[in-house]
């Protein structure tokens, strides 16, 4: 998969996601078997804006070709990505969120490897 295609990807994505969880945070969050009160519909719509300003990130460096920027932005990735996996991890080992949050788990791996993989392991071809 070419670097450009991934950015498209992840930005859809997480824009998706973001829009949902900034707009219907209560029905996003029904969705894995969580029922939101007053402040977690703040923070879930924080998690929103959060994920809308990623989508856009990763939107406009999709045909970036100065590396050095690029690679700040897949690092950013990787780091949003893992760090959101392990705490989707322990919330579904600990009965938090509901079995299918595995669906949303094993996308947020798949980003995490896809980040690290554009941001360490072919750094040096950057492709936009």
């Amino acid at each position: 998969m070419q670097l450009g295609l991934f950015l498209i990807i992840a930005a859809v994505v997480h824009g998706v996601l973001g829009l949902v969880a900034f707009l219907a945070p209560g029905a996003a969050a029904a969705m894995f078997g969580i029922v939101l009160d007053a402040g977690g519909s703040a923070i879930a719509r924080l998690l929103g804006a959060t994920m809308l300003g990623m989508a856009a990130t990763f939107w406009f460096s999709r045909t970036l070709t100065a590396s050095d920027v690029l690679k700040g932005v897949l690092i950013g990735g990787f780091v949003f990505s893992g760090l959101s996996l392990i705490i989707a991890i322990f919330a579904l080992t600990g009965g938090i969120i509901a079995p299918r949050g595995w669906i949303g788990a094993v996308a947020r791996a798949a980003f995490t490897v896809g980040f690290g993989y554009f941001a360490f392991v072919k750094p040096a071809k950057i492709e936009a």
